[in-house]
Parts: C-alpha cells; structure tokens; sequence
C-alpha cells in the first residue's frame, strides 16, 4: 500500500534536508545522513537502499525507512514530505 502525505504525489518533493544528502558523496554516508534524520522523529528498525537494474536511467536514490513505530513514521513522512509505504516504512527520493 502506497501512501501520499503530499498534495501532488511527486517522489522528488522531499524536504531540504533530504535534498542535502545528495551531496554526501557515497550512497554510505547517504545511509548516515538519512539514519541522522529519521532518528529525529523515532526509532529506525531498518533503512535500505533499493537496486536497480543498470540500465535504469534515473537522477534519485530511492530508500525504505522503516520505523518501528507506526505514528513516528507518519510524523516523519509530513515533516519531510515524503510518501508512506505501507504503515511504518518511508520512501525517500534522494537526488544524486
């Protein structure tokens, strides 16, 4: 399930702090920045970075954070304008 907290849908409408990851470098230091972030508004069971095929044409990193608690995730998802996956899971554009 697919959730929108953002009045136009887009995947590239984060937050500016999430557009800052971009320029971390590594898609590591990407997963710290993003682990720093989220931290702020619960605990974090789990981030991960999804693949994609290399011919996959795309300027964005796409990440699921997953909270453990389900009203964190809906906090964080409003305060960083991203989209919900699921219940407790964030999908989170970062531009590269």
């Amino acid at each position: 399930m697919f959730i929108s907290t953002q009045p136009q849908g887009s995947l590239t409408a984060c937050a500016p702090e999430i557009q800052a990851l971009s320029h971390m470098g590594s898609k590591h230091a990407v997963l710290g920045g993003l682990l720093a972030i989220a931290s702020r508004y619960g605990k974090v069971g789990e981030i991960t970075a999804l693949e994609r095929p290399q011919n996959a044409a795309s300027d964005h990193d796409i990440f699921l954070v997953n909270f453990e608690e389900t009203a964190d995730a809906i906090v964080a998802a409003r305060k960083l304008k991203c989209h919900l996956f699921g219940f407790s899971t964030l999908l989170v554009s970062v531009p590269h």
